[in-house]
């Protein structure tokens, strides 16, 4: 699985880096892009919305033991919580700080990218991350 973290666009014919991209939705309307997509034999494929938003803010009420956010985070995948980005045995701040460079396209450490794309991502796919 592979997620794009940089993007670049081809603009009069020289390759730059946008301040903020926009995407065509199926109804029509543009919305700036906080989507994760991935290209999967030529069409862009909608694998997450509210990525951004969403799970720094779930992983730091799971720090502070707030529920439902704590259970979500907390859920074991070989001997380790899902919400411990940084392994080091529990949820803090730190973890969804992690999550949010991660997010953001600045550098972390390949551990803690392998475990936000094999184990993270697919866990939130499958099971939305809390809101309330």
């Amino acid at each position: 699985m592979s997620f794009v973290t940089n993007i670049w666009v081809w603009n009069s014919g020289a390759w730059v880096k946008p301040i903020a991209a926009y995407v065509a939705r199926s109804d029509g309307t543009y919305r700036r892009m906080t989507e994760m997509y991935i290209i999967s034999d030529g069409t862009p494929k909608l694998v997450m919305d509210q990525y951004d938003a969403n799970v720094p803010a779930s992983i730091l009420a799971a720090a502070v033991k707030l529920q439902p956010h704590r259970a979500y985070w907390e859920y074991m995948i070989g001997g380790r919580m899902l919400g411990d980005i940084n392994n080091t045995g529990t949820i803090t701040s730190a973890d969804a700080n992690e999550f949010n460079k991660y997010q953001s396209g600045i550098a972390v450490t390949t551990p803690i990218q392998d475990w936000i794309e094999q184990q993270v991502i697919p866990y939130i796919l499958a099971n939305p991350v809390p809101t309330a």
